[in-house]
């Protein structure tokens, strides 16, 4: 159950769970605060335990909101907050979608990104909004990258009989940019390069096509990457940034 209350002047959404436990027990995960309790307590006695904490609270959202917006991705999805595309800080300015329009769209006019939904105040639909923007985004900007590097590393890859690229794909990924399966000839990339530098991400895109030539990270493969992308290193110091 998604509730809401206003902790020294602010709104803070969380997510009450009731289950057998004897206490009121707090937790904040990645900015978003989840509290159980009992299926007997009160959302009074809830929320009165949770203003008795209210520093506790606010310091750790704040806390993981510094973390999460060096990536520059959105947390809150709200008017006013800084998040990055391709690599450059922009702005959320959410209005409400205009009349005769049913589904959440985005504007982008850089440096603004607007968002319009139904009901601005509506969390969820805010994010549905963007993250849809932002796939989208995503799989049009790196499938292109993918097959004009592909294009320049075709002629290297039939030389080699490698297997060839027969599929992109897409997913949230937590510890990697891109994953190649040469065997079946499979890319998958991570939606969150969207933050990333668009030089940045073309390093990622090369590696990971380079993988259909040497499996590893051996010399041989660095070899290749150069051979295609000669001054990959500080592209990969701009990734290693991100």
């Amino acid at each position: 159950m998604i509730k809401e209350i206003v902790l020294d002047g602010r709104t803070i959404e969380y997510t009450l769970v009731r289950k057998k436990v004897k206490n009121v027990n707090l937790r904040v995960d990645a900015g978003k605060v989840v509290v159980s309790c009992g299926p007997h307590v009160s959302v009074g006695y809830v929320e009165e335990t949770m203003r008795s904490k209210s520093k506790f609270i606010l310091a750790a959202i704040d806390k993981t909101l510094v973390c999460v917006n060096n990536s520059g991705r959105p947390t809150e999805y709200a008017h006013g907050e800084r998040v990055k595309v391709w690599g450059e800080w922009c702005v959320i300015n959410v209005r409400k979608l205009p009349d005769g329009l049913k589904r959440g769209r985005i504007i982008y006019e850089h440096p603004i990104i607007y968002i319009e939904v139904e009901n601005p105040d509506d969390k969820h639909q805010r994010e549905l909004a963007y993250e849809n923007w932002k796939r989208s985004m995503v799989k049009g900007k790196l499938d292109e990258m993918t097959r004009y590097y592909y294009s320049i590393m075709l002629p290297r890859l039939n030389d080699r009989k490698c297997h060839s690229l027969d599929d992109i794909r897409y997913r949230i990924m937590k510890s990697k940019w891109g994953v190649c399966r040469p065997t079946i000839g499979v890319i998958t990339y991570n939606y969150n390069l969207f933050e990333v530098a668009q030089e940045a991400v073309a390093y990622v895109v090369v590696h990971e096509l380079c993988h259909l030539l040497e499996a590893n990270h051996s010399a041989r493969f660095y070899a290749e990457v150069a051979r295609v992308m000669p001054d990959y290193k500080l592209r990969e110091k701009v990734l290693k940034m991100s």
